[in-house]
């Protein structure tokens, strides 16, 4: 019940790209990522 949904409260993965739009990916290598959360929690 915690997770799955980006909401207060609730456990994630997430790492936030430093890319300018989704297209981005299918292109560009070795893009960095700005931040990562593992479990709700800011790790980088």
């Amino acid at each position: 019940p915690d997770r799955g949904v980006l909401a207060p409260g609730r456990l994630a993965d997430i790492v936030q790209w430093d890319a300018d739009h989704e297209g981005a990916f299918a292109w560009a290598f070795g893009l960095k990522p700005r931040r990562v959360w593992r479990g709700g929690t800011p790790v980088q």
